[in-house]
This record gives structure tokens, C-alpha cells and sequence, in this order.
């Protein structure tokens, strides 16, 4: 079964109960372990979120105080903004399942 599934299920406003009646193969315990999951990779993804633009951020504070151009400070807010989009795409790309 797919953590997304009990995840979906969840935010149906199903709860842990609900979920185990539903799917006989999954227990109290790998709901509790989806959620964990879940939490554990929303921390991972904000942190490497904030070390991406606080890096991109410095790199764009670097080039104002340096007096660039604009169309280089527009090439640092392109990648600042391709930066966002690709770790939004590895949160979303990453699942996995529960036996």
C-alpha cells in the first residue's frame, strides 16, 4: 500500500481506526509509521529548501552589494525560483510503500 494513500485517507479525516478497518493489511503501528515518515521528509525537504536559498540568497545579497547588472541579478532569482520548483518536485516524486 502506498504511504500516500493513508496519508490521503488521513487528510480525508479518516483516522488510524478507520484506516486499519478499511485496509486489513495495515496496522495502528504503520499508520503511526506513515505519519512519522510523512513528518521526517517535510523536515528533510524544508531544510534542504532553506540551505538552497539561504545559499541562492546570499549569492543575490553578493551580486547587489558587487553593483551586478540587472539581468544578473534576474539570472540569480531564475535559478532562486528553479531551485524551489525542483525540491517541491523530489517531495512530491518521492513515495514510498507500507507492507
Amino acid at each position: 500500500m502506498l504511504v500516500a494513500t493513508i496519508l490521503d485517507d488521513l487528510a480525508a479525516g479518516l483516522d488510524g481506526e478507520d484506516i486499519t478497518r478499511s485496509y486489513p493489511s495495515v496496522t495502528r503501528d504503520s499508520v503511526q509509521a506513515v505519519l512519522s515518515y510523512a513528518a521526517e521528509l517535510t523536515q528533510e525537504r524544508d531544510t534542504r529548501q532553506s540551505r538552497a536559498v539561504d545559499s541562492l540568497g546570499h549569492l543575490h545579497r553578493e551580486a547587489a552589494a558587487r553593483g551586478l547588472d540587472k539581468l544578473s541579478m534576474d539570472e540569480i532569482d531564475a535559478e532562486i525560483r528553479a531551485s524551489r520548483k525542483r525540491l517541491g518536485r523530489e517531495a512530491k516524486g518521492h513515495r514510498s510503500h507500507v507492507e
